[in-house]
């Protein structure tokens, strides 16, 4: 067989392998070792015979290797992900400024289920501005509360009157209007990019006295690092020298958007050993803490330049001493939400929808929304 052809033959397997076979490395990796193999049995000088010898072995191991890591892969699943099911959970929409945001004027019913156990079975509705429902409006509000953060403040899980933004408005007597900038998936750039493009603005009436940003800390680290998948077509910040942040572009521009990569991932992403590289998620450092706390601090005062007198608070969810210290010394005032749930007795923490969902349950919203009108909102009341 001459040379051509062995190349034409192996050429056809690797792309049929690619195409059609599962575990397409092991196979390819594996019909390279047999070639070499070959060519080693074939070949009639010592020089010849270990170089195919040894490179027969390199691709033997390579195809163990793939081997073992899919299978690793398979067993590290988590099975019992495998059994939680979850139907018209979001309805969201493509946003260029924002990546995406909820479909306005939109109602549905989200159910989750772990095997026939129900998680939750809720109803999410959006208002005609694109935000969840909060209490209606009433005439005798004197000015507004503005909700920030990902799907703690957008309230996943829980009915409208459930959230804690829709509680701070039942609890306070209807003296604020609440506006729930919450959606599932945000991080602080989506509030400062709300504040820079004028949404909040074109949005809000009266003007706000209280703004309220919910955070987990690393999560939202990782989120304003675009770290996060779901963040890519997103706003991008970066820091300046002299300590601001600025936009540039979306995460997502620095990806490489060729026919050639996408392809070449593609092909990538069909190897464990490739999704194992392609879906490493480094830690966040010090630098990420550190645009963290400026794009909040920059959200802060964006809106107190625009709102004269306007406080904004900081409700953080298992944050590191770090970030706390660093946010106030920029100004921003902070509450740990843990301590929210020792002062109530929960030594555990916060009530969770399910063991095998973290996110709060209407009692956590319910304690939260009482701290936020006692202790916030208390003096001004």
């Amino acid at each position: 067989m001459t040379t051509a052809l062995v190349i034409a033959v192996v050429a056809g397997l690797v792309a049929i392998s690619l195409r059609w076979l599962p575990l397409p490395y092991v196979w390819i990796l594996a019909i390279a070792a047999a070639v070499s193999l070959a060519r080693f049995a074939r070949s009639r000088t010592i020089r010849a015979k270990a170089i195919w010898w040894n490179l027969g072995v390199v691709l033997l191991i390579f195809a163990a290797t793939e081997s073992f890591l899919a299978v690793r892969e398979y067993r590290r699943r988590d099975v019992e992900a495998s059994r939680i099911h979850s139907y018209q959970v979001y309805d969201p929409l493509e946003d260029p400024d924002l990546g995406y945001v909820l479909r306005p004027a939109s109602t549905r019913t989200a159910r989750k289920l772990f095997d026939d156990e129900v998680i939750y079975e809720v109803v999410y509705t959006v208002d005609p501005q694109g935000l969840r429902v909060s209490p209606p409006p009433s005439e005798q509000g004197r000015a507004s509360i503005l909700f920030f953060g990902g799907s703690y403040s957008y309230g996943e899980g829980v009915n409208d009157h459930e959230t804690m933004p829709y509680q701070v408005g039942l609890k306070a007597r209807g003296r604020y209007d609440v506006y729930n900038f919450g959606v599932h998936g945000y991080g602080p750039q989506h509030m400062l990019a709300l504040i820079e493009f004028g949404k909040v603005a074109a949005t809000v009436d009266p003007a706000p006295a209280w703004a309220i940003y919910q955070a987990m800390v690393p999560e939202h680290v990782y989120r304003v690092a675009g770290l996060r998948p779901w963040v890519r077509m997103g706003p991008r910040y970066v820091l300046t020298p002299d300590g601001d942040v600025v936009r540039s572009g979306a995460f997502s521009d620095q990806d490489c958007n060729h026919a050639i990569c996408t392809f070449a991932l593609a092909q990538l992403r069909k190897s464990a050993a490739g999704r194992l590289v392609l879906d490493y998620t480094r830690h966040v450092g010090e630098p990420d803490e550190d645009l963290f706390v400026a794009v909040v601090a920059k959200a802060s005062r964006l809106l107190k330049q625009t709102y004269p007198g306007l406080r904004f608070h900081v409700l953080l969810w298992r944050g590191h001493p770090g970030v706390v210290m660093k946010l106030e010394h920029a100004g921003v005032s902070v509450h740990r939400v843990d301590g929210i749930f020792e002062s109530a007795g929960l030594e555990r923490g916060a009530p969770r929808l399910h063991r095998r969902d973290r996110h709060p349950a209407p009692e956590a919203h319910a304690l939260i929304a009482d701290y936020v009108v006692d202790e916030i909102l208390g003096p001004q009341r």
